[in-house]
């Protein structure tokens, strides 16, 4: 089985390395970087994702983060592609009440310094990473550039709930400790699939790069289930 892997708001899909280091090898894994997409807005980088991804091959879609709105809409798309979706700490309307005003955040807080390295570990990491951990988070930022990772914060300062249904089913795995996305967001993704079924994980909102290997887990459990 295919699983495409869209990244959170870094957009380059190195974040994704211990999960891919702890999924089982009967997956075939793909990594799409949304740095390689010419479009910055949401509906662009859809359009050029779906002719990337268009085939008759079923597909899983793992979805980090930002790139929820990204899944629904592919899944809307390519109905006959997608056969699961699975959410890591992901939104597919506005994450939380303050999201509206994600533009406004500062630049400065994406660069590493002292200030931005407790900010990090607290907000997305509930307080335990190793700052190797913090390190890769601010290489993917710096890789990516400021520029885009300002229009990114503009893409979800935009978002609205969509009022769709969707016929695929799909697992949210929910870090308990996640200040990024609310529960209520959480709830709206799960009343647009089919069939969703939550499972929350201890720590923050990056729990696929620190609880990697429950995330690896869980994934593989409930595609062993869809498939049977």
């Amino acid at each position: 089985m295919r699983l495409v892997l869209l990244p959170g708001m870094d957009g380059t899909g190195d974040l994704f390395a211990p999960l891919l280091a702890e999924l089982p090898q009967k997956y075939c894994t793909e990594v799409v970087s949304l740095n390689s997409l010419s479009a910055e807005s949401y509906d662009g980088q859809v359009r050029l994702l779906v002719e990337k991804l268009w085939n008759n091959e079923p597909k899983v879609l793992v979805a980090e983060s930002y790139s929820g709105p990204l899944a629904l809409q592919l899944c809307q798309q390519l109905p006959n592609c997608v056969t699961a979706v699975i959410f890591i700490a992901s939104f597919t309307g506005p994450p939380s009440p303050y999201s509206k005003h994600s533009h406004k955040i500062p630049l400065g807080l994406m660069s590493s310094g002292p200030v931005s390295r407790v900010v990090l570990n607290y907000l997305g990491f509930d307080r335990k990473a190793t700052q190797d951990q913090l390190s890769r988070v601010f290489q993917s930022v710096e890789k990516t550039g400021m520029p885009k990772m300002r229009q990114r914060l503009r893409n979800i300062s935009r978002l609205t709930n969509l009022n769709v249904s969707v016929n695929v089913p799909a697992l949210y795995i929910r870090p308990k400790n996640d200040r990024f996305v609310s529960l209520d967001t959480v709830r709206q993704v799960a009343t647009t699939f089919s069939s969703t079924e939550v499972v929350e994980l201890q720590r923050g909102h990056f729990i696929g790069q620190h609880s990697a290997k429950e995330c690896a887990g869980q994934i593989d459990r409930f595609l062993l289930e869809i498939i049977d």
